[in-house]
């Protein structure tokens, strides 16, 4: 998932069913630049749900299905 923001905005969080994210072997969170990317590798059923990137007051929303 990649998101892009404006120079000198606010902290970018990721959010995954109302908790945030902490990154771990198989969830990596960087960025370059205004662009701000989560990585999920490895994954398994318990990651469907709702990821929300949140900067400042501003989020977006998307549902993520694991097949």
């Amino acid at each position: 998932m990649t998101c892009k923001v404006c120079p000198g905005s606010q902290p970018v969080k990721w959010i995954k069913d109302g908790n945030e994210i902490r990154q771990s072997e198989n969830c990596q969170m960087y960025n370059e630049d205004a662009h701000y990317k989560l990585k999920l590798r490895n994954t398994i059923t318990s990651d469907n749900g709702q990821y929300v990137v949140q900067v400042g007051q501003l989020s977006r929303k998307l549902h993520l299905r694991i097949i």
